[in-house]
């Protein structure tokens, strides 16, 4: 029988928590940059180039890509969340 340290469990736990959290933002991104998913309004709408929205999904896509991935959590993360705090 093994024993298991809480650390163990945490580190599992933050990389389920990492790899949810970048799947549920780039379905949102791809939604807005290229129409995926319904798109924009349920009709297949994308967002129009360099506009807000556009910036948004591109920041939810390609920022959802990279915490799924690892690759920049923690500032990638930061970028996201004021994100979030201003939508």
């Amino acid at each position: 029988m093994t024993r298991h340290s809480p650390g163990s469990y945490s580190e599992w736990a933050l990389t389920l928590l990492r790899v949810i959290t970048g799947f549920l933002f780039m379905p949102h991104g791809a939604q807005k940059l290229f129409g995926w998913f319904g798109g924009m309004g349920g009709n297949g709408a994308s967002a129009s180039f360099l506009g807000l929205m556009w910036f948004a999904g591109v920041l939810e896509f390609f920022g959802g890509l990279g915490i799924f991935l690892g690759v920049f959590t923690r500032p990638i993360a930061l970028v996201l969340s004021g994100q979030m705090a201003v939508a």
